[in-house]
């Protein structure tokens, strides 16, 4: 029973070690464009994952990814899952009914939204700067069936792996934030 006990709480240990640890992945596939590119990834305990990378139009993407195991699908269309960086407003993923080719784009299993446009050297305001100086990362899918599943990712050691994989330097806005 002890042996038992012992082996589980090293197995709950050795998984949230793991758990929201940021990294490059250098050959990330954009699912939209089937490009080759550099993002930061983490997979929480729970199995969800999230990427973020910058695509060939230069703006900036994130993905979610529901966990391999999971039974739950995301709907293609409509209203997808929201994200919210620590207590700033929510942030709606849902698909444009009279556009539907454009961003956000769901695979089902996935979804990828834009989250920055690219066009300063940083982002110093917006979207992607509330994730860089967040904390935490809560987000809840709406599936197919019309259940929703709420996960959350810890941000700590995001902000320098996220500016590394999307290419513009973190400090910049971190610094311009500090001085508004």
């Amino acid at each position: 029973m002890l042996k038992s006990l012992a082996l589980l709480c090293s197995l709950l240990l050795t998984s949230s070690a793991f758990a929201d640890t940021w990294s490059i992945d250098p050959k990330f596939r954009d699912p939209k464009t089937h490009d080759d590119v550099s993002a930061a990834v983490a997979t929480n305990a729970q199995g969800y994952k999230v990427a973020f990378f910058r695509a060939s139009d230069k703006a900036a993407y994130l993905m979610f990814f529901m966990p391999e195991t999971s039974f739950d699908k995301l709907p293609l269309r409509g209203r997808i899952a929201a994200f919210r960086p620590d207590q700033n407003p929510a942030v709606f993923i849902e698909t444009n009914p009279s556009l539907p080719s454009l961003d956000p784009f769901s695979l089902g299993g996935s979804v990828r939204a834009r989250v920055w446009h690219g066009k300063e050297i940083t982002p110093f305001a917006g979207t992607l700067r509330n994730i860089l100086d967040g904390s935490n990362l809560t987000v809840r899918f709406f599936t197919d069936t019309g259940t929703t599943v709420d996960t959350v990712f810890e941000l700590a050691g995001a902000s320098p792996v996220i500016a590394k994989a999307v290419g513009f330097p973190e400090d910049v806005g971190r610094f311009y934030r500090l001085e508004e």
